[in-house]
Formats: C-alpha cells, structure tokens, sequence
C-alpha cells in the first residue's frame, strides 16, 4: 500500500508478526486472531481434506477463490461463496516494502513461531498457500469473535 492512507479503508492495515503475538493483543475485546486449527476448519469447511490441511506449501483446489472477493483481483478470480470477502492487499517486507498490492493477499494468523501458519491467496490461482512467515513482515488480519 506503499503508505498510501487513500487505500487503507479498501484494504486496511498491514501487521508484522510481533503486533500480531503481541501480549497487549491486537485483537479488540471479545475477540481474537485466529489460529492455524482455525484457518484449517474454514479451510475443511470450504472443502479440502484433513490431508490437505495439515500440509504446507499450495493445497487445496477452488478454496482460495471462495474466500476472495468478486471484485478487486485483477482476473476476477474470487467467487466469494464464503463470504469471507478477501482483497489483494499485499503484504510489507521487513524493509518497509510493499509488494503484490492488487494480486496478493497474505493473511497472519496466532502464534507465528510455529511453522505454517500464514496464508496466501494469489490472482492467478484459486488455492490457498500454508507456508512459514518472515516476522518482521507486514500481513492482513481478520479477527473472529470469541
């Protein structure tokens, strides 16, 4: 978002993993971050198996297209069927820099210090990406109420 606050209402903030993790919780009251079992039952929910869950790297088939918005992805790839209502926002290297802004979304999730936790949803492909995250990089999150 290259700290453009014009695109801060469309695509909201970005946090690195210490905000995320952080003891002061990022999270408002009645709220939390969601953890990796909870990305997982969204994702068992959407479709994909217990096997493909549990693994790292790209999983899954249409999953990643039902959790992206119908619009703002550059091939109009998301169907939205979740309702989850993903944008491209991209996400902010540990030097400042912003990247994929309008065809990538990377979605942090709790406890980061454990391998698999973060999520990737790209333009081009209608998967969900579980894979290890850099903590000093900037992600979306979406809190879930308790």
């Amino acid at each position: 978002m290259d700290n453009d606050e014009s695109k801060i209402d469309t695509y909201g903030l970005l946090y690195n993993l210490m905000a995320v993790d952080h003891y002061r919780k990022l999270a408002p009251r009645g709220w939390h971050i969601p953890e990796d079992k909870e990305w997982k039952e969204l994702e068992m929910y959407l479709g994909m198996s217990k096997t493909e869950v549990d693994a790292r790297g790209v999983r899954g088939t249409d999953e990643g297209s039902k959790l992206k918005s119908t619009s703002y992805w550059p091939n109009e790839s998301g169907t939205n069927e979740s309702g989850f209502s993903v944008l491209p926002s991209g996400y902010r290297d540990y030097n400042g820099i912003y990247s994929n802004l309008d065809n990538t979304a990377f979605w942090a999730g709790k406890s980061f210090w454990i391998e698999g936790r973060s999520r990737i949803l790209n333009d081009d492909e209608s998967t969900i990406t579980r894979f290890k995250s850099p903590w000093k990089y900037g992600f979306s999150v979406r809190c879930i109420k308790n």
